[in-house]
């Protein structure tokens, strides 16, 4: 069924987000390593970021303060070198992407991500090897920022709330094949496509949950058979218009 075959493409994509994350764990791991103790750091924007961040929310309700609070981000006195900025980068990633610091405004978590890069930079620009190990991070931000583009809050959403379901026990196809009568909805399309258009299993199996709904809304029991409900069919390639032609083509 479409609701089985929904399910089966929610799983592969958390299979496709967490071997996308393991692979910059990877990367960061080694860089830590590599690095160690070798280049002193500082945290001098870090510190200028963090301040705003807690000004802009401390009038605000107390666990709105809790996410806003330094500490939710970085233990500055634990921070001595470039390794350590790599870490916090590291863990400050999962934790936005799991939804850690959704009270804050996007922007100024950007704005703290390019504190940390600033303070790295910083550390390592006095020497070759250290400018060299700086552009390996900028790289590495770079394909991040890629893949957080790829699985876009709408999908993260889907697939971290309730194991995978949204509270009204939505599957990934049911919430995501819907009518497009706005652009909203249109986005959500666009959404699932740009994740699986590349994974032929992924586009086999939401087609075919495509084709299970069609049955499901066009083809009406009756006499204990299946039989074609014109007006249904009508009815479903006109509300379902923009879905059909992504995953089918004009």
């Amino acid at each position: 069924t479409y609701i089985e075959k929904g399910q089966h493409i929610k799983n592969a994509i958390v299979k496709l987000q967490d071997k996308a994350l393991s692979g910059f764990d990877d990367i960061y791991t080694k860089m830590k390593f590599t690095t160690g103790k070798m280049y002193s750091a500082e945290t001098t924007n870090i510190t200028k970021v963090l301040d705003e961040i807690q000004d802009t929310y401390k009038k605000q309700a107390v666990d709105v303060q809790a996410q806003a609070n330094a500490k939710n981000f970085i233990n500055l006195d634990e921070v001595e070198s470039f390794a350590d900025l790599v870490n916090n980068l590291q863990i400050f990633r999962k934790k936005r992407l799991k939804g850690k610091y959704d009270y804050i405004d996007n922007k100024l978590l950007d704005k703290y991500e390019e504190a940390i890069m600033k303070d790295a930079k910083l550390a390592t620009f006095d020497s070759e090897g250290g400018r060299a190990i700086y552009k390996t991070l900028e790289d590495v931000g770079r394909n991040y920022k890629n893949f957080k583009k790829k699985f876009n809050p709408f999908i993260s959403k889907l697939i971290n709330e309730n194991n995978g379901r949204l509270p009204d026990g939505s599957n990934l196809f049911a919430t995501t094949f819907k009518t497009t009568p706005d652009t909203t909805s249109r986005a959500n399309i666009n959404d699932i496509y740009n994740i699986i258009k590349d994974d032929a299993t992924l586009m086999k199996d939401y087609r075919e949950s495509i084709e299970s709904f069609y049955l499901n809304k066009v083809f009406k029991f009756k006499d204990g058979k299946r039989v074609f409900d014109k007006n249904a069919h009508a009815k479903f390639m006109s509300d379902y218009e923009y879905g059909l032609k992504k995953f089918f083509g004009p």
